[in-house]
């Protein structure tokens, strides 16, 4: 990895450059400069080291990440902590020159998400012998082909999707910004966990009452203000750390608790 990062002149009079806020400015030239980058424009970036580097909380972080996945000039694997700076080579070719087109090809292959790198990025033929077409790679894509496929065919969102959908509404509606996640096999195979308990619990509850009492939880949990909750709540979250999150409901808001909410919160009761 180079000791230093070039930038051109011309970055401060880009069309996306002026629009930014001084906030966002500082970020993106970050992003291009930090002490993790790599000549392909694709390195590991845990959110730990941004907030140690530029002095931002993790809401913060999360909330500028969020906006240049957006703006489409980053992917960003929050499970990974990976990221892929879209327009990197686009600024910093390697021409052809073979000993950097070697450097790129030795960093794509600890690449742990090569899904990063969109198909029609440069990167793509230099990862593609390596780890692109690997069989479980494939898989994975058939599988995800195979599921878009069903949705546009009609086939209908399962009732842990729909559930995962309230989810991302109320994290919205709480944090003013998107719920983003790399595995959602992973946060609505924890709501059907969640499911099957209160399902157990209240087994004359039709989808309707269900649903109002997730709507319940996930309101309720998202409104727990400590710190480690505030900041690493999901669904798969609530399912590992119900009976705490529960507590601290209670012990926050002790009367508080909607009729939905108490719904759910007794359903994980000692005893049960």
């Amino acid at each position: 990895m180079a000791v230093y990062r070039q930038i051109q002149i011309t970055f401060w009079q880009d069309k996306f450059i002026l629009s930014l806020t001084p906030e966002e400015k500082f970020f993106y030239l970050y992003l291009l400069t930090n002490s993790k980058t790599k000549q392909s424009g694709v390195y590991e970036l845990p959110i730990k080291i941004i907030e140690i580097e530029t002095g931002y909380n993790r809401e913060t972080v999360t909330k500028l990440i969020q906006r240049f996945i957006e703006h489409e000039k980053i992917n960003f694997d929050w499970e990974n902590e990976e990221i892929c700076l879209l327009n990197w080579l686009k600024h910093n070719p390697y021409d052809g020159n073979r000993n950097i087109k070697k450097c790129i090809e030795n960093e794509l292959k600890s690449v742990k998400n090569p899904g990063l790198i969109p198909n029609d990025s440069p990167l793509k033929p230099l990862i593609s012998p390596l780890q692109g077409g690997s069989q479980k790679e494939k898989e994975k894509e058939k599988e995800k082909e195979k599921k878009q496929k069903e949705k546009k065919e009609g086939g209908a969102l399962s009732f842990p999707e729909i559930l995962f959908s309230d989810f991302c509404l109320a994290y919205k509606l709480s944090r003013g910004y998107e719920f983003t996640t790399v595995n959602t096999g992973k946060e609505t195979k924890a709501i059907g966990q969640l499911l099957s308990v209160l399902k157990k619990k209240f087994p004359d509850f039709d989808s309707e009452q269900m649903r109002d009492a997730f709507k319940g939880l996930f309101l309720q949990s998202l409104s727990v203000t400590d710190k480690w909750y505030y900041e690493n709540i999901s669904p798969s979250f609530i399912a590992n750390n119900i009976s705490k999150i529960e507590t601290k409901i209670r012990g926050n808001n002790a009367n508080s608790l909607d009729s939905v909410g108490q719904t759910f919160a007794d359903a994980f009761t000692s005893g049960n």
